[in-house]
């Protein structure tokens, strides 16, 4: 489609987002629109693709779809790949490398032998490097581990390969709040961010697959998704589908300055949301936190005393609300007060996130108000004398 802007403004918008995104947001806007000047007039020609090109892994969504792709990928490393397509084996190698190199081993200087093995030993993929490593492969898209499966899985194909180094890597192209278990197990970790980067140079190396292409666009389209709180409209996140990636992104951010902080899809009645908790401070036994749900900023209290929830929950409340007053936040009540284990005692007034001018976010201003909400949490827990007495 081509359209006729006026003025420089829409051109700049266009500009602005090639400047903002990320490298594979700039490279495929770049690829599919172009803007020029059509003297002698004021207007702008705009060429946009309005519809995306069908893509396999738009439909191909599962685990063992990637599962699929990847050990595909990965036997194209095998020496005697070669003979079929050279760019590929190349890629192959690339790939094999940055694995290896993840796990702390060198890749080896000759190509080798590989066997590669799907769902083996309940792994989801077992990879044996000649006579060398084996790297077992745990791979995630928007799941992530549980039931200490990494362990078993490691314990388990360490039985099968007991004079050879097992490499565990902990594979996902989605996101998630903490990789605390993942860390604990002994896995590596590999982003989607790697995959980008080495799958990336197939260009360069001139390895063309259209099942390949697919896939490095399908993980572009992603990338895009989850950083699109840059450049995507406050007003836009609300929507449950169009939002939810910009959420993931935005909490991924805040997460390297907000000590501690953990995120997670939270379920409840109302249909759920996504929240990040942070700031833990213990007052008189009991614990207080901040934590966001969506667009509203709550102050916590963990009460396991079930006969004494009402009654703390109300007087972490008025004292919060008290302090309040001389604070540059405007705190108040909840909507209704709940009873249970983890409560909201107060709420900021409004929504925590700062707009720019352009109606996107402004991080540095959003991630002020928060740093105010710490340090009335901070005064609170100072000031607190002791929570009431059991009637």
């Amino acid at each position: 489609m081509t359209v006729l802007v006026s003025g420089w403004g829409a051109v700049e918008t266009y500009q602005a987002a090639l400047e903002r995104g990320s490298a594979h947001r700039r490279r495929r806007l770049q690829g599919v629109g172009d803007i020029s000047r059509t003297p002698p007039f004021t207007f702008y020609k705009c060429v946009i693709v309005t519809h995306q090109k069908p893509n396999l892994f738009h439909y191909a969504t599962s685990e063992l779809s990637q599962d699929a792709l990847l050990a595909w990928l990965l036997a194209w490393a095998d020496r005697r790949s070669v003979q079929h397509d050279a760019a590929m084996h190349a890629l192959g190698k690339k790939l094999l490398g940055r694995l290896l190199a993840i796990g702390g081993v060198e890749s080896p200087e000759e190509a080798v032998e590989l066997t590669v093995h799907r769902q083996y030993k309940r792994a989801d993929l077992v990879l044996e490097v000649h006579d060398g490593p084996v790297v077992l492969i745990e791979d995630k898209t928007f799941t992530k581990e549980h039931s200490g499966q990494l362990k078993r899985y490691l314990t388990d194909v360490q039985a099968v390969f007991p004079q050879r180094r097992v490499i565990p890597l902990y594979l996902k192209i989605g996101e998630q709040g903490s990789y605390a278990a993942v860390d604990t197990a002994g896995y590596c970790r590999v982003t989607r961010e790697v995959l980008l980067d080495v799958l990336g140079e197939a260009t360069e190396l001139r390895a063309r697959n259209t099942i390949l292409d697919d896939y490095v666009a399908y993980l572009g389209w992603l990338d895009d998704q989850i950083n699109s709180f840059k450049t995507q409209p406050l007003v836009d996140w609300q929507d449950k589908n169009a939002g939810w990636w910009a959420w993931q992104g935005f909490f991924v951010e805040l997460q390297k300055h907000l000590q501690a902080a953990d995120w997670s899809y939270v379920a409840n009645p109302a249909g759920g949301f996504l929240g990040l908790w942070w700031k833990f401070l213990p007052v008189g036994g009991r614990c207080v936190y901040l934590q966001l749900e969506d667009n509203v900023l709550c102050f916590k209290l963990e009460v396991e005393d079930k006969a004494r929830q009402s009654t703390e929950r109300n007087a972490w409340h008025q004292h919060l609300m008290a302090l309040s007053k001389g604070s540059k936040l405007g705190l108040r009540r909840p909507r209704r007060f709940g009873k249970g284990r983890w409560m909201t005692a107060v709420q900021l007034a409004g929504d925590y996130r700062r707009p720019a001018p352009d109606g996107c976010l402004d991080f540095e201003a959003t991630l002020g108000v928060l740093q105010e909400a710490e340090k009335l949490l901070d005064q609170a827990a100072k000031e607190f004398t002791d929570w009431p007495r059991a009637e």
